[in-house]
């Protein structure tokens, strides 16, 4: 009785957060699932090839190895809400510089480096601090539904794109895409986007959930020092799965549409298939947040991660067509999904609110390196060999390798008791699918 009643008290006092920093969070992927589209553009233009166009995209995870961390440190001193009402505008005129580039190729890195610097700001690393602050019993819906909206958005970029571009240009559907990303989400951000910290300090008790009525001091909340985090061996098996799943995903969101029609898929086939990605991730989150307040995170990821194995020897086996690149997109849609929620789930679950943002800002890091990497490794073999199917049978055991470390990754920690210092004496654990005491597992 107690636990349903904390439950409708953090949705009746949140769900107007949850809903606003869903559609705020949905621009953050705008530059990366703009790629596919404008691909074939600047070769025909610049002659410029799939390698060097998709480093764009990896300039941004090499950068974000630095740039998130960075922000992480940020969040957890200045509060996330001040950083949000910035950040949409300097992201728009990142979106619309891309618009600007070329004929140097050197023109379209400067352009990613400026978006490499900005694009943390608008992600989850941001958005996620002031829910998970806010949410407990209901961590994983409530995160679920926040991190969908990149999906939510960013399924309409490929198909307005190809649009877009075919209407008026390349340069101006960038020009437009910045545009979106700054009307979009800069009013949901000014009106809804409160940590429980904000509240406090403006006087709003009111809508503080029963949970963090005495934790909403940010120095206050449970969690694992930065020390403690980086000697665990389980965060650097988290952080390896991570890389490599990220990796997978990246590939197949910039080039399902050019494998598609390298097959001879028409553009606009081509463009809904990799579209049809983007409501299944939307789905495939809120279901996953639903379960991974109920299951055991770690099997629940490794689980997930077979979806992926399966698109990829799909590829490898059969002749590439439309019906096969509508079956793949469902596939890597479910994974994708499942997988943004399980990222900031996994670090508030393992190392707590006290650093959440720097430690979910490190692990975004890594996911972002692969989902960077993946790419532009595709890319390298393609222009190489002509064909994307040796990659195929490479991500399967790399995928493996993944579910694999996911399932040592241990049982959660218990902050109840310390709140500040909880595991640096060795803090009991609580078994994910039983809730009994156990012994600590690093």
């Amino acid at each position: 009785m107690t636990q349903s009643i904390a439950k409708d008290d953090e949705w009746r006092k949140g769900w107007i957060l949850v809903v606003a920093t869903s559609l705020a969070s949905g621009i953050s992927a705008f530059h990366t699932q703009s790629i596919g589209s404008v691909m074939k553009t600047l070769t025909d233009e610049f002659g410029w090839s799939r390698t060097e166009i998709v480093a764009g995209p990896f300039i941004i995870s090499l950068v974000g190895i630095f740039a998130k961390p960075a922000l992480g440190f940020l969040i957890d001193r200045v509060g996330p809400r001040r950083i949000g009402l910035i950040s949409p505008w300097v992201f728009g005129l990142g979106l619309a510089l891309i618009g600007q580039t070329g004929p140097s190729i050197w023109t379209w890195y400067l352009a990613f480096v400026f978006i490499a610097i900005v694009s943390p700001a608008v992600t989850g690393l941001v958005w996620s601090s002031a829910v998970v602050s806010r949410f407990n019993k209901n961590r994983g819906m409530a995160l679920g539904v926040v991190i969908s909206g990149v999906a939510l958005l960013g399924g309409v970029v490929p198909v307005f794109m190809t649009w877009a571009i075919s209407t008026f240009g390349w340069r101006t559907a960038y020009a437009m895409l910045g545009g979106a990303a700054i009307a979009i989400s800069y009013p949901l951000v000014y009106l809804f986007f409160y940590h429980v910290s904000d509240l406090r300090r403006r006087g709003m008790d009111h809508k503080i959930p029963s949970f963090a009525a005495k934790t909403a001091d940010r120095q206050q909340q449970p969690g694992m020092t930065l020390p403690e985090v980086l000697r665990s061996s389980r965060y650097w098996r988290m952080l390896v799965a991570l890389m490599i799943a990220g990796g997978v995903s990246g590939f197949f969101i910039v080039h399902l549409q050019p494998l598609l029609m390298d097959a001879g898929v028409s553009a606009p086939v081509a463009a809904l298939a990799v579209s049809l990605i983007a409501p299944i991730i939307v789905v495939a989150r809120i279901l996953g947040g639903f379960l991974l307040d109920r299951l055991f995170a770690p099997y629940f990821v490794a689980a997930i991660l077979i979806m992926p194995i399966i698109a990829c020897a799909l590829l490898a086996i059969l002749p590439v067509s439309a019906a096969l690149g509508f079956a793949v997109a469902v596939l890597i849609g479910f994974s994708m999904g499942a997988e943004g929620d399980a990222l900031p789930f996994l670090t508030s679950k393992y190392f707590g609110q006290r650093n959440f943002s720097a430690i979910y800002g490190f692990l975004l890091s890594a996911f972002a390196l692969g989902y960077g990497g993946g790419p532009m490794i595709g890319a390298m073999i393609f222009d190489a060999m002509g064909s994307y199917t040796p990659l195929m049978a490479f991500a399967c055991g790399a995928l493996a390798i993944a579910a694999a470390l996911m399932l040592t990754i241990g049982r959660y920690p218990d902050f109840a008791e310390r709140p500040t210092d909880a595991t640096r004496d060795g803090a009991s654990e609580i078994d994910g699918r039983s809730g009994q005491p156990s012994t600590p597992a690093t």
